[in-house]
């Protein structure tokens, strides 16, 4: 019969998460089935019901926060971030944890950079886990949290004393509050901005300037070169974009969800080469 599992969100047809699980299928020699939920807002309550059918599900845009209430148990990190990106389903009950942290870090930690200034885009449920994750990696870095919402930037700054980081400095903007002057060494979009639904836009404005910045990372991967980092490559960035954490959770999901062992390194490094040869990436 095979595994079922899914990924819920809206929005997300353009998903590459069914190639990678198909992948995942042929390399680990077992049947099974990728779904895509694509959920209205407010009809998640009564998607649950179907849910609870499968072994295991992704979550992403706009649920990583609101799935929470369906849950009964979370992990720690999951608990301590606030966001859930992967729910085991054990006899009709819902188990959240969040696999985007060690997701995120893995293509950061290849590139092995000396980051002190840190600009971060966008304070959803995924720049949770992105700054969950920097905290570990990087414990005494200063880090700008931009966003729309001044209200929901100024949450990032209790956000990383919960995750017993007091050394990090964090300081709340506003995208009118970037100056040309400023500088940093990394730069991560964690906002939708420049993905397939808004090919044309970008978080940072035209007038910003990459100076000094070694890594510009995107956690939007399709399109694979966003007009973020399109620019950043032009001003000599090193860019990064979304597809590495995609793999990367995906197998952290496949783990929770089976309970089994599997070479990670090695069908990370599967899945890339599939995907160059299908032109699928």
């Amino acid at each position: 019969m095979g595994y079922h599992f899914a990924l819920v969100g809206h929005n997300i047809s353009y998903s590459l998460s069914p190639r990678i699980f198909e992948l995942i299928f042929n390399s680990e020699g077992i049947k099974g089935q990728f779904s895509i939920f694509d959920v209205i807002p407010d009809q998640l309550s009564s998607e649950t019901g179907k849910l609870k059918e499968l072994e295991g599900f992704s979550v992403t845009i706009p649920y990583k926060e609101r799935i929470i209430p369906y849950l009964t148990g979370l992990s720690d990190d999951a608990r301590m971030i606030g966001a859930v990106s992967s729910v085991r389903v054990e006899d009709g009950i819902f188990y959240g944890y969040n696999t985007d942290a060690p997701g995120f870090i893995y293509p950061l930690k290849a590139v092995n950079g000396d980051f002190k200034r840190i600009l971060m885009l966008g304070h959803g449920g995924s720049a949770r886990a992105v700054l969950y994750a920097l905290a570990r990696e990087y414990p005494d870095v200063v880090i700008d949290i931009c966003g729309r919402n001044i209200d929901r930037a100024w949450a990032f700054v209790e956000l990383v004393k919960g995750f017993g980081s007091e050394r990090i400095m964090i300081t709340p903007k506003t995208y009118a509050d970037l100056r040309n002057s400023d500088r940093y060494d990394l730069i991560i979009n964690c906002t939708p901005l420049g993905g397939i639904s808004n090919l044309e836009e970008s978080p940072l404005p035209e007038s910003f300037r990459f100076d000094d910045c070694s890594v510009c990372y995107d956690l939007v991967y399709r399109p694979a070169k966003t007009k973020l980092l399109d620019r950043a490559e032009r001003h000599g960035c090193r860019i990064i974009n979304g597809l590495p954490m995609l793999v990367r959770q995906a197998l952290e999901s496949y783990i929770i969800w089976t309970g089994r062992r599997i070479d990670t390194d090695g069908l990370t490094g599967y899945i890339f080469e599939s995907l160059a040869e299908i032109g699928e990436y």
